[in-house]
């Protein structure tokens, strides 16, 4: 089956014809009208309304259809304070199946007012007929993704600064001036939407470029990575933030949290059984008062900002939340992790720096609008290992990705470019340039035509004229 979804205008209508009478339409309070087959949904009138269908591709059918989060917006439908009404957006950006068929939708909604109020959304819904299990709605957060395993969700979103006496997953947001934002990552029951754990970083508001969440390769182990975006100036800033840690405690009043190595062979998370067996005592959540604050962890993991434009991949065990590093980077559009490391893609307006190599900027074209598009891979330890700078000057990767062959492992890239000739080497022995014939649309070069260009990566290899490299230094060999 598929599951998609977005929005439709206020006041508009989505119409679904099929052979059959009527196909379900639940989880809404809009008009909803059936005839002859032909089933159609109204928005709300003053608001820019979800919704998300589930199809079957054999039978070309679809099974549901639904407007997700519209009793909220009806719930705060009303007049603001000059007495206008307010008016309203609503919109899916993700959406994932589970196992049992279940469908878990996340996305926003905005209440446009004197106050404007902004929430991030994420539900779960009924394969059979999409009606709802369970939402939650995250206020002053914004660029919610996720990722689903299991019994679990791994959610990534940016929180502003907290109303006094408020917090969202037992998070107060309190960076250190009034224009910083906190990136969150928290694990969640897939179950009831409950929480597990949650840490955080501060950081400046980047929507478009911010939350990847993907779980490791198998062969890396239990851990999870997200990209946080907008570093705050030069910083340092400690990853050891956030809910506290469980654990066991015996009679006596020893302690055993859950990120002791007594406990590194757990496959799922620290519980009461697991307390008893390891003879550790009495288990504690972490909303106990024996949960130990998360500094306590003392990792020393963090992201070591040296200017605002950079993203910074974080590794955390998925089990307990331990930060285990960060890694600050160029800015990263998407990444994946692999056995041996993560490649990164990403694209950057002027220099970009990378360890101790620094990617040139391309000469610059008419309006300043040349780049670099990369991609780049750091190892296990969030080390870097490569970078190999695309040039594609006019190039953007808004709508990038990286994605593996789960049959071969094979690794594969896409970007946007709207100029011909995109430098996709190195390759042997000398690079090579695909150049292809667009037209150009004169003296707007904002609407150019485009491409998409999708390349497969390669085995990671020395270039032939480097002798060795290592540290700060690298051996050119003789003659080159």
């Amino acid at each position: 089956v598929i599951v998609a979804g977005g929005y439709h205008a206020a006041g508009g209508e989505i119409t679904v014809e099929t052979t059959a009478e009527c196909i379900p339409v639940s989880d809404t309070s809009a008009s909803t009208s059936c005839l002859s087959g032909r089933t159609t949904i109204e928005a709300h009138e003053q608001a820019n309304t979800a919704f998300v269908f589930l199809m079957d591709p054999e039978a070309l059918s679809v099974r549901w259809l639904i407007q997700p989060w519209l009793a909220l917006i009806d719930a705060d439908y009303g007049i603001d304070e000059t007495g206008s009404l307010d008016s309203y957006d609503a919109s899916v950006t993700d959406s994932s199946l589970d196992a049992d068929g279940d469908v878990y939708i996340s996305g926003y909604r905005v209440v446009h007012a004197t106050n404007p109020r902004k929430y991030a959304m994420i539900s779960k819904h009924s394969g059979v007929d999409g009606s709802l299990l369970w939402e939650r709605e995250f206020l002053d957060t914004r660029g919610l993704r996720f990722f689903h395993e299991r019994e679990e969700l791994y959610i990534t979103f940016q929180m502003e600064r907290s109303t006094p006496g408020i917090s969202v997953l037992g998070i107060t947001c309190s960076p250190t001036t009034s224009s910083e934002i906190c990136n969150v990552i928290a694990r969640i029951s897939s179950e009831n939407g409950s929480l597990h754990w949650a840490r955080y970083t501060h950081g400046l508001p980047q929507v478009d470029e911010h939350g990847e969440i993907k779980l490791a390769h198998p062969d890396d182990g239990p851990y999870v990575y997200v990209t946080y975006s907008n570093g705050v100036g030069t910083s340092y800033l400690d990853l050891d933030v956030g809910t506290s840690y469980s654990g066991c405690r015996t009679n006596e009043g020893n302690i055993t949290s859950e990120i002791d190595p007594v406990f590194s062979n757990l496959k799922i998370a620290l519980n009461p059984t697991a307390c008893r067996e390891y003879k550790r005592g009495v288990y504690f959540d972490r909303t106990s008062d024996y949960a130990l604050p998360a500094p306590f962890a003392n990792t020393r993991a963090q992201c070591r900002w040296n200017h605002s434009l950079q993203h910074c991949l974080v590794k955390y065990h998925k089990l307990s939340g331990l930060p285990i590093w960060g890694s600050v980077t160029a800015p990263i559009q998407d990444f994946q992790p692999v056995a041996d490391g993560i490649i990164m893609l990403g694209s950057t307006y002027g220099t970009a720096t990378f360890d101790t190599v620094t990617l040139p900027w391309p000469d610059s074209l008419e309006n300043g609008r040349s780049s670099v598009v990369y991609q780049s891979k750091i190892d296990l330890d969030g080390e870097g290992v490569y970078v190999q700078p695309i040039i594609a000057h006019q190039s953007s990767t808004t709508a990038a990705g990286v994605s593996q062959d789960p049959d071969t492992g094979d690794i594969y890239i896409g970007f946007f470019t709207d100029v011909s000739k995109t430098h996709l080497g190195p390759g042997a022995p000398a690079g090579f340039v695909q150049d292809l014939m667009l037209k150009d649309m004169g003296d707007d070069p904002y609407h150019n035509e485009r491409r998409v260009v999708i390349a497969k990566l390669g085995v990671d290899e020395v270039p032939y004229c480097i002798d060795s490299c290592g540290g700060n230094e690298i051996i050119i060999k003789n003659g080159m």
